[in-house]
């Protein structure tokens, strides 16, 4: 993958997800963009301060002609210099989204790595454990975050209220939303410049493909006076049948191999029309490491002939019910018990309904937009602890000016509990979950991937499972999901292929579906394994008491540990002591005769 150079002047653009904020959900001809986000400029005594954007995840909720795109967004920097512009076919509903949904998505339907061993032979039971790794390169860190700022202009004016293409405005929990219809790209550039967006040479063309398209562009910003801490998920539908990624403006802000993760509930399983569709080859695993290299092997099998750095592979397809919904709604939550409540009495019924606590000391939100709009109504006093105040609110009844029950009772509503209710009611009217992801640069982001529903029910499973096994003698295989056998030769690491393909296979699907196999390296995968195993004995036929069919004949009862280093020292010492048991065996068995 080659790297993408910016100019000086950069127009700062990130798509919807991760760090990214911004999205472009459109039904457009196979080759048409589908949109991106434009940030604002530093200000004339500031330098640009580019988006690096390593990441970005969306959720696309398809049913009765309507897809509606579940955006997450992350941003860190000054509140006031939060702005963004998204290119839309047609004027879209907006509405808050749950944080909680995309946790539970992400953690749901992660890729895990677990290795199983088993030691036959030497007469006796056999014996096997299973070792887990974290989630693969998702793990811990699959849960968008990818890092990186946007950047804007300190004191952001809204100069549009007289604009004629300025159509409607509108909020949406903290974000104030201005839709402008009917702009040509000397209009949308002129209001760019008005409110302080820096533009960039490689905006115009793409600006008057969405202008010739007759598209509407939708300007995001934080309200005034709002943190960084405040900002949630953004909801975004519109009529169609085929959601797309935005991908060619994101290219601006970019960063090598970046994370896309596309999330699909339905009814049916989702599929890539336009980029191709990629299995990999999962001999290239480092299975005795728990898959530390999947990253890896994911970017080079993308990168493969054909496949050419546009395309996606399958991290998971089945049913929706592998999505927790537990966290996202409690039905003890009514915003309506706030409307006429002192400070005290709120405080109260926070703890009540599970959403804010204070005790022994220390106070906890048990959601996360629920301490920003308490603070909002009730900010902290000045040389005052957030724990002292929220835990003894009464205390300080003389900073209660700001108190609005009901102001306070709509927030909770429409920011928390009507986010949780609608993210609930999608997973349970969703039968179906596609997970599909990609590691894509900048320079490869010359179309904007979309999707279409597929009749393909074919389950693809995130927990993967090798087995490692060893024979009495010391030889080994290790056997992958697909079933791949690998003689390893006593080994205690993960053999690597040089030149062995990492794509098993490139597909490619047409808008109705349809698939066409464009790349089968199974054959030659196949022949290179034959030849690399025939450097390692490997016959259980030969052991003690043993057949080849056998599953749990003879055994030594040694257990094995998670394998945590590249070298697999942690697993040598499992083979080691299991060796050293079994030559103690032959010995007692020797005198006994």
């Amino acid at each position: 993958m080659t790297r993408l150079g910016l100019g000086k002047r950069l127009l700062q653009v990130a798509a919807w997800g991760g760090v990214a904020v911004g999205v472009q959900l459109a039904v457009v001809p196979q080759a048409s963009a589908c949109g991106g986000t434009f940030c604002d400029n530093p200000g004339p005594m500031q330098p640009p301060m580019p988006v690096d954007q390593t990441g970005e995840n969306v959720v696309f909720v398809m049913r009765d002609g309507m897809v509606e795109g579940h955006i997450q967004i992350q941003y860190s920097g000054d509140p006031d210099r939060f702005a963004w512009l998204i290119p839309v076919p047609v004027t879209p509903e907006f509405r808050v989204g749950s944080q909680q949904m995309f946790v539970n998505l992400l953690n749901g339907s992660v890729p895990t790595f677990s290795l199983t061993t088993r030691f036959d032979g030497c007469g006796g039971g056999g014996f096997s454990s299973t070792s887990s790794g974290a989630g693969c390169g998702m793990g811990s860190s699959d849960d968008a975050s990818g890092g990186g700022t946007l950047a804007g202009q300190d004191g952001f004016e809204d100069t549009d209220g007289d604009s004629e293409i300025v159509t409607r405005k509108e909020k949406v929990g903290v974000f104030d939303v201005s839709v402008l219809e009917g702009a040509s790209p000397d209009d949308v550039a002129t209001w760019l410049s008005d409110n302080g967006y820096l533009n960039d040479d490689q905006a115009p063309p793409i600006l008057q493909d969405y202008a010739e398209r007759q598209y509407v562009f939708v300007a995001v910003k934080l309200q005034s006076g709002s943190g960084v801490n405040e900002i949630h998920p953004l909801v975004i539908r519109y009529p169609g049948t085929e959601p797309c990624v935005p991908l060619k403006l994101t290219a601006i802000a970019a960063t090598e191999d970046m994370d896309v993760r596309a999330f699909f509930l339905g009814d049916r399983r989702v599929v890539p029309t336009n980029f191709k569709h990629v299995e990999l080859n999962q001999l290239q695993l480092d299975w005795l490491n728990f898959g530390t290299n999947y990253k890896t092997v994911v970017s080079r099998a993308v990168d493969s002939p054909v496949a050419n750095g546009r395309a996606f592979i399958t991290e998971y397809a089945g049913p929706s019910s592998v999505v927790d919904s537990t966290g996202i709604l409690d039905s003890r939550w009514n915003s309506g018990r706030f409307a006429t409540l002192t400070p005290t009495q709120a405080m109260l019924e926070l703890d009540s309904q599970g959403l804010f606590s204070c005790s022994f000391g220390q106070c906890s939100s048990l959601h996360p937009l629920v301490e920003p709009i308490l603070a909002h109504y009730l900010p902290i006093p000045a040389g005052i602890t957030r724990d002292e105040f929220y835990g003894c609110v009464e205390c300080y009844s003389d900073t209660f000016d700001t108190w609005d029950p009901q102001a306070f009772s709509d927030d909770l509503e429409e920011r928390v509990i009507a986010p949780a209710e609608h993210a609930v009611n999608v997973l349970i009217d969703s039968t179906y979950l596609t997970r599909l992801y990609t590691r894509i640069s900048p320079a490869e982001m010359t179309e904007d991937p979309m999707f279409v529903e597929r009749d393909d029910y074919n389950a693809v499973s995130p927990n993967l499972t090798a087995t490692m096994r060893t024979l009495c003698s010391g030889d080994t295989a290790l056997y992958t999901p697909d079933g791949e056998q690998i003689n390893t030769g006593g080994a205690v690491s993960t053999p690597f292929f040089a030149g062995m393909p990492y794509a098993k296979r490139v597909i490619e699907y047409g808008d109705d579906g349809s698939e066409t196999v464009l790349v089968d390296n199974r054959a030659s995968i196949a022949n290179q394994l034959e030849v690399y195993n025939a450097q390692y004995p490997f016959d259980p036929s030969d052991q003690p008491g043993m057949n080849s069919s056998s599953s749990t004949d003879g055994g030594c009862a040694c257990r094995t540990y998670p394998v945590r280093n590249q070298q697999g020292g942690v697993l040598a010492l499992a083979l080691g002591a299991c060796l050293l048991r079994r030559r103690q065996r032959r010995q007692r068995l020797r005198r006994s005769a």
